[in-house]
């Protein structure tokens, strides 16, 4: 890592602890763009993101970084399920459970791991978390078919969701893998 990279990453370090939320959760986004995986940085995220004390949307934020950077996953992904089950009823903690969800999956390929981040997804009350469960529903299918009997039964209600975009692909799911 040359200098101007260390300075760089410094700089983004700095700027977590800013008091503007749009500075920190832009340099969290660069630090999960540009970290590298045995950077001091990457233990301050996973501070972060265990902290109570740090604001959802910062801890949300380090959970986006953290599964960029694709580091210490042994140690991140259990913060990361244990914030999903914690916060699955709290409204202001929607994007943490989104970003939590999406970190696991870069961060694991482990279908243990993977399926009840799916179904918790799949029942979650916000909408962006019932896509990306979707998503994820359709690869691990795709995957291991065998799975469909833990699977379709969170899809069938979906067929009645309020969102269209999530209506359509539970019924294409449900269509493509009952067969």
């Amino acid at each position: 890592m040359t200098a101007d990279e260390r300075h760089y990453l410094d700089q983004l370090l700095a700027k977590l602890d800013d008091l503007d939320p749009i500075v920190r959760r832009d340099a969290a986004m660069d630090l999960g763009d540009f970290c590298p995986k045995n950077h001091p940085a990457v233990n301050v995220l996973i501070e972060r993101l265990r902290s109570p004390q740090q604001t959802l949307p910062d801890r949300a934020c380090a959970a986006l970084a953290l599964g960029r950077i694709g580091a210490k996953a042994c140690e991140v992904i259990p913060i990361l399920l244990t914030l999903i089950e914690e916060m699955k009823d709290q409204a202001d903690a929607d994007a943490l459970r989104l970003f939590a969800a999406e970190a696991i999956e870069k961060l694991t390929g482990e279908m243990d791991v993977l399926l009840p981040v799916a179904c918790r997804c799949l029942a979650d009350r916000f909408w962006k978390c019932r896509v990306s469960g979707l998503s994820l529903a359709e690869r691990l299918l795709k995957r291991q078919p065998e799975v469909s009997h833990r699977l379709v039964p969170l899809l069938e209600p979906l067929v009645n969701d309020e969102v269209d975009e999530i209506r359509e692909n539970a019924v294409r799911l449900l269509v493509e893998f009952e067969e």
